[in-house]
């Protein structure tokens, strides 16, 4: 904890009952519970798109702004890698999110998206992208471009699963 009594851990990684048969807690309630533990922020990160992310700063808006503030974000799949998370740094930071869930939803069957890797590559500006704990994360060689394009805004996520 820090001198003011509030944590410095933000949970970064929360699906909301939005991505279905992957979580179960309402956004506002996820606002609401991370406000609670005094967290300075909560991301917010339904699969393949912004549901929860939107419900959850609508909560945090009505609730007066105060305490653990939604962190806009996805859990995107890129088709032959994998899923990263990616948070918008601004409003050009969400646009390119949108069209990337777009995109990637436009060309995969109903209720499925995945997002080509040159497409990810091409919209990186405004964008932070964590690296997220898969069974198998992806050979290094795989991990280069990532790095380079999102320089100093790429991280690598940690998880403690059913720990």
């Amino acid at each position: 904890m820090s001198s003011s009594g509030r944590t410095d851990y933000v949970p970064l990684w929360c699906r909301s009952n939005y991505s279905f048969l992957d979580g179960a807690s309402d956004p506002g309630e996820l606002v609401e519970q991370a406000r609670q533990y005094a967290l300075p922020a909560v991301g917010i990160t339904d699969r393949d798109g912004l549901y929860g992310s939107v419900r959850a700063l609508s909560a945090w808006r009505d609730g007066g702004r105060g305490g653990a503030r939604p962190l806009v974000g996805a859990q995107i799949t890129v088709a032959r890698f994998g899923s990263v998370l990616l948070y918008a740094r601004d409003r050009y930071g969400y646009g390119n999110l949108c069209e990337l869930i777009s995109a990637g939803r436009l060309r995969s069957p109903k209720g499925q998206c995945a997002v080509e890797r040159e497409e990810l590559l091409e919209r990186t500006d405004g964008l932070t992208l964590v690296i997220v704990p898969e069974p198998h994360y992806p050979q290094a060689a795989a991990l280069e471009p990532l790095r380079d394009t999102f320089s100093g805004r790429i991280y690598l996520g940690i998880a403690r699963h059913a720990l």
